[in-house]
């Protein structure tokens, strides 16, 4: 099972469209989105992955509700600041990261095999106490100059960052 990572898209258009044409070819099966969509209107972009989209706010993102709303319309599911999920049974913890304490909480707790997140615009991948922790960097590509997107093999657990 292969899952797409994106983050901190931050209104960027271009590089959302860049990002889901690629994610398309290479076939995802799920798309996590690390919050900071920022503006409803980007929704649509993401409807090709709809009801494979599961997305957290950022703290930068207003109009909550109607983000909800349209990711909601396009089969998604965005609704909180975390989100647990357990694809082929293996527990993910997504985040957008600005909580620092939620943060380390899922990571230490053991509970989770996964902790994805985002806010801080620089990509990552790391093992802390047996937990893979991923950050897929900013698609939007404003702070580092590179937009950047995540691809989790879930099979072998191996992650792949792809500059757009």
């Amino acid at each position: 099972m292969k899952i797409g990572i994106i983050g901190d898209s931050h209104d960027n258009i271009k590089k959302l469209d860049e990002a889901i044409n690629f994610l398309k070819e290479i076939d995802i099966d799920m798309l996590l989105h690390t919050g900071d969509f920022i503006s409803p209107f980007t929704i649509p972009h993401l409807k090709p992955f709809g009801e494979h989209l599961i997305g957290v706010y950022g703290n930068n993102d207003g109009w909550r509700h109607i983000l909800s709303k349209k990711v909601n319309e396009i089969g998604g599911v965005l609704n909180a600041e975390s989100f647990i999920l357990k694809p082929k049974g293996v527990p993910i913890f997504l985040t957008h990261g600005h909580r620092d304490l939620l943060l380390d909480s899922a990571i230490n707790s053991g509970l989770f095999h996964i902790v994805v997140y985002g806010h801080t615009h620089r990509r990552e991948v790391r093992k802390e106490n047996g937990t893979l922790i991923i950050n897929p960097g900013e698609l939007c590509g404003y702070l580092t100059g590179n937009s950047t997107l995540a691809i989790l093999d879930l099979n072998t657990m191996k992650v792949l960052f792809h500059i757009l």
